[in-house]
């Protein structure tokens, strides 16, 4: 299956705006914000992440009916998940929600979410938005 993939560009766009509106900035400096280490004390993991990247999951494989997703917080809890990325002609989100956890976390104004769109191990799309 081929795609346009710049017909898509609007709904991503809305997408990310939409998880950072409805999850992200609201928790933003958010004491009540629960955080764990996962591979050391600077590689972190909060709540907000891993609910943005449920959000993202979910809408983001709806725009494409039978795209695969693998998120930054997923593969760190199922290291397996990776090799949906060698799946062959079939498009695969990958998504770090909040990419910068350490800066969010800590009240720093310096993070972002990132989107990709990758088919046969090839990047099609990318969106980086600076939050």
């Amino acid at each position: 299956m081929n795609i346009d993939i710049l017909k898509y560009n609007p709904d991503v766009v809305s997408i990310i705006k939409d998880v950072s509106a409805k999850i992200i900035m609201p928790n933003f400096r958010n004491p009540k914000n629960e955080v764990r280490e996962k591979s050391s004390a600077i590689d972190l993991q909060t709540n907000i992440d891993v609910e943005a990247e449920n959000m993202f999951h979910q809408h983001l494989c709806a725009l494409i009916p039978g795209s695969l997703f693998v998120g930054e917080e997923d593969v760190h809890d199922h290291p397996h998940h990776i090799s949906r990325l060698d799946e062959q002609d079939t498009y695969v989100w990958v998504v770090d929600p909040v990419d910068g956890t350490s800066n969010f976390y800590h009240g720093k104004n310096v993070f972002g979410t990132m989107v990709a769109l990758v088919k046969n191990g090839q990047t099609q799309a990318g969106w980086i938005y600076d939050i």
